[in-house]
């Protein structure tokens, strides 16, 4: 019997993939999903080889219609979804007179209409059993707006919807708290070698942080421990 169940979203590399495993050896069912069904696959099997169990929900965190789906496959699956981490996101880092509404759009669907989705789609099942925890992944450009007008504004999106929808849906049991990564080494945002240094060098605590303390902060927000921490932007980025 699955005693609890968590959906991670962008789970196919980097902070993603770190949440889903530190979810799983917590003893969580994990569905995990990304639009690469591959590297989910190969999640899925490395999970289970561990002991632990997972399911792969390929998808576009960012159409409705998929939300839905990866939603229905993961409660008919494990009865349950206890945990949702919005982890799907993209970067391209580009300046305002390079940016085009395409690259806009894509930025805004990517982190902040995929969160909002995944949210709209969990929080009924949340709310009949009385408990939940949504942990959105933000970043500190939203608060120094770096790393592009696109960029931070789909963060800082996140953010807002945290704090809007951890008002509306405490009342119901269901709890909804943000992480700020700063400078975590991931595919994603890895510099060249020419870069590292100077970016390290930025950083009061020394060097880059890893993925999998990120996950640390996300376990905890997911638990029992974190029962009164409602609306947190809690940061991970080694003073930056």
């Amino acid at each position: 019997m699955t005693t609890k169940a968590a959906l991670v979203t962008g789970a196919s590399r980097g902070i993603g993939r770190a949440v889903a495993w530190r979810l799983a050896r917590d003893g969580y069912a994990v569905a995990v999903n990304a639009r690469s069904e591959a590297p989910l696959r190969a999640l899925e099997s490395e999970l289970a080889e561990a002991g632990l169990r997972a399911l792969s929900v390929p998808g576009d965190a960012s159409c409705s219609a998929q939300v839905r789906a990866m939603v229905a496959s993961a409660l008919a699956a494990f009865g349950r979804l206890d945990v949702l981490v919005n982890c799907a996101g993209i970067f391209q880092k580009r300046s305002l007179l390079e940016l085009d509404e395409e690259s806009w759009r894509q930025m805004i669907d990517a982190h902040l209409t995929s969160a909002f989705l995944c949210c709209r789609e969990v929080a009924p099942h949340m709310i009949a059993a009385k408990r939940g925890a949504i942990i959105n992944i933000g970043s500190s450009a939203a608060r120094g707006g770096t790393s592009g007008a696109h960029y931070a504004a789909a963060k800082g999106g996140v953010l807002s919807l945290t704090k809007a929808l951890a008002k509306e849906l405490a009342p119901f049991g269901v709890r909804v708290n943000a992480v700020i990564p700063a400078k975590i080494e991931t595919d994603m945002l890895r510099p060249t070698l020419s870069e590292a240094e100077s970016v390290r060098r930025a950083i009061p605590l020394g060097r880059w942080g890893q993925p999998a303390e990120v996950a640390e902060v996300v376990a905890f927000l997911a638990s029992d421990a974190a029962g009164f921490v409602v609306g947190a932007s809690v940061e991970v980025t080694g003073g930056y």
